[in-house]
């Protein structure tokens, strides 16, 4: 391998730090448009199974070209999807709990990627393999 590409660039260490801040950034943004759009499903899929009644109202307004019932009914209904709304913020607690997933998942990515080499197992998982052979001989001795 050419001694070049073993040199430390300042690029390289750019080119990760920028990945890094762009992967973060993506997985915030995505984290955030899922919890909110699960919100709003919620809370309109709530506001319309406990108000159907205004619904069949503001269909029936609207095709009768009664704009100003029409304009009422939906500043009636906006004032639920509110109270709805915000009965629905305990949704954003799953926040946290998506990156300490995220964070357990890479944990585990990370220490799959180290053992080479001569480790092909870690020293837990030996120890385990041992005990059970020692017990097995023991059990045949017997």
């Amino acid at each position: 391998m050419p001694e070049a590409y073993k040199e430390a660039k300042a690029y390289k260490g750019f080119e990760a730090w920028w990945h890094s801040v762009q992967m973060t950034a993506k997985m915030h943004l995505t984290i955030t448009f899922i919890i909110f759009f699960s919100q709003l499903l919620l809370t309109l899929l709530l506001l319309y199974f406990m108000h159907e009644e205004i619904f069949s109202l503001l269909i029936e307004l609207l095709f009768s070209f009664q704009f100003s019932l029409f304009l009422k009914a939906l500043k009636l209904l906006f004032g639920r999807f509110v109270m709805y709304y915000l009965l629905t913020t305990p949704l954003w607690l799953l926040y946290p709990v998506m990156l300490a997933k995220f964070k357990l998942k890479a944990k585990s990515i990370m220490r799959d990627e180290f053992l080479r080499g001569s480790k092909l197992i870690s020293e837990d998982e030996l120890k385990k393999l041992v005990m059970n052979d020692v017990k097995k001989e023991f059990k045949n001795l017997k």
